[in-house]
């Protein structure tokens, strides 16, 4: 069946994640987990498309040629985890997809080259996570975010603590992995400042 990967705070299976500390009020029957994540710069960039897939596709080789040189310094940039596309609730409209950006580029990640690419500041966030395994697909994005909002709910995690115009999913393998492969959905907590689309030069 193969070796299930190493999750933890800043690393996965060898490469950088973002690093997040678990809530305290983690629920009974693991069907989630509540994460703090702490205030970190991504690369981002937006694409209109009518599902994650498509804007997946057509935004990761722009992400790709940024850290592989193709910005102000031309530098390589180690590739991280995970890949997120935070997704609108509209079935078409602008989806963000981003690569965190390693601790060495964190307080002055070169500036990219592709107008279309930009640093993006995400503030310290409550996120809550479903993991689920395999090759996802939209339909499998669905379906977990639904059960995640259901889950929540019961949970007695009300709509008006969660952002609810927007989802993420997360990815965290590469296609060459074909056992365990680890996927995610989130949900933004609005207790504190949700993830945004902001561009910052900070």
């Amino acid at each position: 069946m193969g070796n299930q990967p190493s999750f933890e705070s800043g690393q996965y299976n060898g490469y950088q994640q973002p690093e997040f500390v678990l809530a305290d009020n983690q629920p009974e029957d693991g069907s989630y987990q509540v994460r703090h994540y702490k205030r970190a710069k991504w690369t981002s960039t937006k694409t209109t498309s009518e599902d994650h897939y498509g804007a997946g596709r057509s935004a990761f080789r722009s992400l790709f040629n940024y850290i592989r040189g193709e910005n102000a310094t031309s530098d390589k940039i180690s590739m991280t985890v995970p890949v997120t596309i935070q997704k609108p609730e509209e079935s078409k409209s602008d989806f963000v997809t981003s690569f965190y950006v390693p601790t060495d580029h964190q307080n002055s990640p070169p500036e990219p080259n592709n107008p279309n690419v930009f640093t993006q500041t995400r503030e310290d966030v409550t996120i809550y996570a479903r993991v689920f395994s395999g090759f996802a697909k939209e339909a499998d994005y669905q379906r977990e975010i639904k059960a995640l909002r259901s889950d929540l709910q019961r949970h007695g995690v009300t709509e008006e603590m969660t952002d609810n115009s927007t989802y993420v999913c997360a990815g965290y393998d590469s296609p060459f992995r074909l056992l365990n492969r680890r996927n995610e959905v989130w949900v933004i907590g609005n207790s504190l400042e949700k993830v945004g689309c902001e561009q910052t030069t900070e």
